[in-house]
Protein backbone atom coordinates (compact mmCIF):
# COMPACT_ATOMS: atom_id res chain seq x y z
CA UNK A 1 0.00 0.00 0.00
CA UNK A 2 1.30 3.58 -0.75
CA UNK A 3 3.55 5.15 1.90
CA UNK A 4 3.01 8.65 2.03
CA UNK A 5 -0.93 10.62 3.03
CA UNK A 6 -0.33 12.56 0.05
CA UNK A 7 -0.55 9.04 -1.96
CA UNK A 8 -2.85 7.68 0.25
CA UNK A 9 -5.27 10.14 0.46
CA UNK A 10 -6.35 9.41 -3.43
CA UNK A 11 -5.86 5.98 -3.29
CA UNK A 12 -8.97 6.16 -0.52
CA UNK A 13 -11.01 8.94 -2.45
CA UNK A 14 -10.56 6.69 -5.91
CA UNK A 15 -11.46 3.60 -3.63
CA UNK A 16 -14.68 5.52 -2.18
CA UNK A 17 -15.78 6.37 -5.68
CA UNK A 18 -15.29 2.93 -7.19
CA UNK A 19 -17.60 1.28 -5.12
CA UNK A 20 -19.43 4.07 -5.37
CA UNK A 21 -19.66 3.66 -8.82
CA UNK A 22 -20.23 -0.35 -8.54
CA UNK A 23 -23.00 0.36 -6.54
CA UNK A 24 -24.89 2.64 -9.11
CA UNK A 25 -24.01 0.37 -12.06
CA UNK A 26 -25.51 -2.65 -10.28
CA UNK A 27 -28.46 -0.72 -8.98
CA UNK A 28 -29.16 0.53 -12.41
CA UNK A 29 -28.66 -2.68 -14.42
CA UNK A 30 -30.82 -4.35 -11.56
CA UNK A 31 -33.73 -2.00 -11.68
CA UNK A 32 -33.20 -0.97 -16.01
CA UNK A 33 -32.42 -4.01 -17.37
CA UNK A 34 -31.48 -3.97 -20.68
CA UNK A 35 -33.36 -1.10 -20.89
CA UNK A 36 -29.99 0.88 -19.70
CA UNK A 37 -28.82 0.67 -22.95
CA UNK A 38 -31.13 2.72 -25.19
CA UNK A 39 -31.16 5.50 -22.51
CA UNK A 40 -28.18 7.02 -23.85
CA UNK A 41 -27.85 9.79 -21.24
CA UNK A 42 -27.61 7.70 -18.11
CA UNK A 43 -24.81 5.13 -20.32
CA UNK A 44 -23.04 8.06 -21.07
CA UNK A 45 -22.44 9.76 -17.64
CA UNK A 46 -22.07 6.11 -16.34
CA UNK A 47 -18.73 6.24 -19.01
CA UNK A 48 -18.04 9.38 -18.32
CA UNK A 49 -17.48 8.52 -14.33
CA UNK A 50 -15.77 5.12 -15.54
CA UNK A 51 -13.22 7.40 -17.25
CA UNK A 52 -12.36 10.03 -14.94
CA UNK A 53 -12.27 6.82 -12.31
CA UNK A 54 -9.60 5.39 -15.23
CA UNK A 55 -7.80 8.12 -15.75
CA UNK A 56 -7.05 8.58 -11.66
CA UNK A 57 -5.78 5.58 -11.33
CA UNK A 58 -3.48 6.19 -14.56
CA UNK A 59 -2.41 8.76 -12.59
CA UNK A 60 -1.27 7.58 -9.37
CA UNK A 61 0.13 4.23 -11.02
CA UNK A 62 2.59 6.48 -12.97
CA UNK A 63 3.31 8.65 -9.87
CA UNK A 64 3.75 5.55 -7.93
CA UNK A 65 5.91 3.69 -10.38
CA UNK A 66 8.05 6.54 -11.67
CA UNK A 67 9.36 7.07 -7.77
CA UNK A 68 6.55 9.32 -5.95
CA UNK A 69 8.81 12.80 -6.95
CA UNK A 70 7.88 15.84 -4.87
CA UNK A 71 8.34 17.64 -8.28
CA UNK A 72 5.33 15.98 -9.49
CA UNK A 73 3.12 16.91 -6.84
CA UNK A 74 1.39 19.52 -7.92
CA UNK A 75 1.02 17.89 -11.60
CA UNK A 76 -0.64 14.53 -9.20
CA UNK A 77 -2.74 17.07 -7.20
CA UNK A 78 -4.26 19.04 -10.29
CA UNK A 79 -5.18 15.57 -12.07
CA UNK A 80 -6.98 13.89 -9.33
CA UNK A 81 -8.80 16.95 -8.51
CA UNK A 82 -9.69 17.04 -12.27
CA UNK A 83 -10.78 13.15 -12.42
CA UNK A 84 -12.33 12.90 -8.74
CA UNK A 85 -14.44 16.15 -9.52
CA UNK A 86 -15.28 14.52 -12.21
CA UNK A 87 -16.13 11.68 -11.50
CA UNK A 88 -18.68 13.03 -8.69
CA UNK A 89 -20.23 15.00 -11.17
CA UNK A 90 -21.21 12.11 -13.22
CA UNK A 91 -21.91 10.14 -10.65
CA UNK A 92 -24.38 12.88 -9.48
CA UNK A 93 -25.58 13.99 -12.92
CA UNK A 94 -26.82 9.97 -13.32
CA UNK A 95 -28.49 10.08 -10.26
CA UNK A 96 -30.13 13.15 -10.78
CA UNK A 97 -31.39 11.48 -14.31
CA UNK A 98 -32.16 8.38 -12.94
CA UNK A 99 -36.15 7.25 -13.50
CA UNK A 100 -36.60 5.88 -10.40
CA UNK A 101 -36.86 8.73 -8.08
CA UNK A 102 -37.01 6.62 -4.62
CA UNK A 103 -33.75 4.68 -5.79
CA UNK A 104 -32.00 7.18 -7.01
CA UNK A 105 -32.64 9.10 -3.30
CA UNK A 106 -31.67 6.10 -1.46
CA UNK A 107 -28.50 5.63 -3.97
CA UNK A 108 -27.54 9.37 -3.03
CA UNK A 109 -28.14 9.24 0.96
CA UNK A 110 -25.64 6.13 0.52
CA UNK A 111 -22.90 7.38 -1.76
CA UNK A 112 -22.88 10.78 -0.90
CA UNK A 113 -24.19 11.04 2.56
CA UNK A 114 -22.67 14.92 3.34
CA UNK A 115 -22.74 15.98 -0.50
CA UNK A 116 -19.88 16.04 -3.27
CA UNK A 117 -16.70 16.03 -1.18
CA UNK A 118 -14.15 17.35 -4.34
CA UNK A 119 -13.54 20.33 -5.28
CA UNK A 120 -12.33 21.16 -8.77
CA UNK A 121 -8.88 22.38 -9.34
CA UNK A 122 -8.47 25.63 -8.22
CA UNK A 123 -6.89 28.83 -10.24
CA UNK A 124 -3.97 28.46 -7.74
CA UNK A 125 -3.19 24.95 -8.61
CA UNK A 126 -3.54 25.17 -12.65
CA UNK A 127 -1.17 28.44 -12.39
CA UNK A 128 1.20 26.08 -10.32
CA UNK A 129 0.78 23.03 -13.06
CA UNK A 130 1.23 26.31 -15.84
CA UNK A 131 4.10 27.35 -14.69
CA UNK A 132 5.83 24.02 -14.71
CA UNK A 133 4.71 23.14 -18.30
CA UNK A 134 6.23 26.02 -19.45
Amino acid sequence: MPGDSFERNYFQQLSRLSAAFALISDTALLTLGGSLKRREILSGQMADALSHLYLGSAVMKRYHHQGRKPADHSLVAWSMAHNLHGAEESLTKFLANFPYRPVAWALKLLVFPWGRRVAPPNAKMTMEVANLLL
